[in-house]
């Protein structure tokens, strides 16, 4: 009875959460803006949560997130920040490696995400259809087919059929919506780094010894439990977009 509720909450508060989020990527401009800034917000409190060192991550994000706009001006004060951090540390001889994280784990990807959305919608609902498409395959191809951990030590449940399955959904789900072929192995590259995300959170979390980062969403977890498959997937694809190395 317990894991049936635990499902029914799983699948109401995913519809839920989705919807929110559907709304505010259509929205776009300031909505978008204000939607990743919240949970930037919450993402920041869940990492203080963890590290439980006494300082506030979102202190040190707010005003680069605040610049999102200008992601230029943005990524030169997370610099700014970081260096005040480390700084500080080094004065006070007390160390907070994991607050340097925690900035960096919270501004560059949000950034990155704003950033594409104010500058290429397409692009950008491409790598959020990539990543959740990935996330689908994954879970039922590992479910259904998987044998051999992706990494034991880190996530028990990865498996390498599942990111296989993950990484062919999301080749199918990108052409079908860029009508074109020649984008899948980009869907493969992104699917691949989007599981080398969630291991990364994965890894911040037996790290800290816990199981979820917070319970925002029942039967989900944490926000950083939902979107920790953008850390590592926006940064690069912003870069790749900026840079002109994709194009329609």
């Amino acid at each position: 009875m317990v894991q049936k509720n635990e499902l029914q909450n799983r699948i109401i508060f995913g519809v839920i959460a989705a919807a929110i989020a559907a709304l505010a990527i259509a929205q776009g401009g300031y909505v978008f803006f204000a939607f990743v800034i919240l949970l930037s917000f919450i993402i920041s409190r869940e990492f203080d949560n963890l590290r439980k060192d006494g300082q506030l991550a979102f202190l040190y994000c707010a005003i680069p997130l605040l610049l999102s706009y200008h992601p230029g001006a943005a990524l030169v004060v997370v610099f700014v920040a970081v260096s005040m951090v480390m700084v500080a540390q080094y004065q006070s001889k007390k160390l907070y490696p994991w607050l340097t994280i925690s900035i960096l784990y919270v501004t560059v990807p949000a950034v990155s995400l704003i950033w594409l959305r104010m500058s290429d919608a397409s692009w950008f609902l491409w790598l959020v259809l990539v990543i959740i498409a990935t996330d689908i395959g994954a879970y039922f191809c590992g479910r259904a087919f998987g044998k051999h951990l992706l990494a034991p030590k880190i996530s028990p449940k990865k498996t390498w059929e599942g990111l296989a399955g993950g990484a062919f959904v999301a080749a199918v789900v990108s052409t079908a919506y860029t009508e074109n072929l020649a984008y899948a192995p980009y869907a493969i590259l992104f699917a691949a780094l989007g599981q080398a995300s969630d291991l990364t959170e994965s890894a911040i979390k037996r790290y800290f010894d816990v199981k979820d980062t917070g319970t925002i969403l029942p039967g989900h977890g944490g926000i950083m439990d939902r979107t920790d498959g953008f850390v590592l997937t926006a940064p690069l694809f912003a870069l790749m977009v900026h840079a002109g190395f994709l194009a329609w």
